[in-house]
């Protein structure tokens, strides 16, 4: 079907989209399709969304997590973090899933993945750097990594 739309300023174009309104004043609209369907032909399809997303979600975690590590070596590239660089990993790696985790929740979009980025990553690891050095070597490694952190 071939409608008018009048986009902006009284401007009219042909567009091939329906009406808005159409889906509701038929009644046959593809929204009633889940009420008509049975109910095991429903239950599997929640089922195969489920399982495609927990599909996308193994394979985003097998692709993320060793990008975790090098963000976390390339934050705490200073000397002083050397000793504790398997207890930042997982730090860093906890905080990434935690941002995950919230913005996948959070987010209105259903495609959201919320994946660290790795622009911040050079303030980060400047920040670490600065702080190590400020401290001077008369402080402890462990005061070190408490106050960077």
């Amino acid at each position: 079907m071939v409608s008018v739309a009048s986009i902006t300023h009284g401007s009219s174009r042909k567009t091939n989209v329906d009406s808005p309104s159409r889906p509701f004043l038929d009644g046959t609209d593809e929204m009633t399709k889940p009420l008509k369907q049975s109910n095991s032909s429903y239950n599997a399809q929640r089922f195969a969304k489920h399982a495609n997303s927990l599909l996308y979600g193994v394979v985003n975690a097998i692709r993320a997590i060793p990008t975790m590590y090098g963000y976390a070596v390339i934050i705490f590239s200073h000397h002083a973090f050397a000793d504790f660089m398997p207890a930042l990993s997982k730090l860093v790696i906890f905080s990434s899933a935690v941002h995950q985790v919230m913005f996948t929740l959070m987010s209105t979009m259903p495609f959201a993945i919320g994946q660290v980025q790795d622009a911040g990553l050079i303030f980060l690891s400047a920040m670490a750097t600065s702080i190590c050095n400020s401290l001077g070597d008369d402080v402890s490694p462990e005061a070190k990594v408490a106050t960077t952190i």
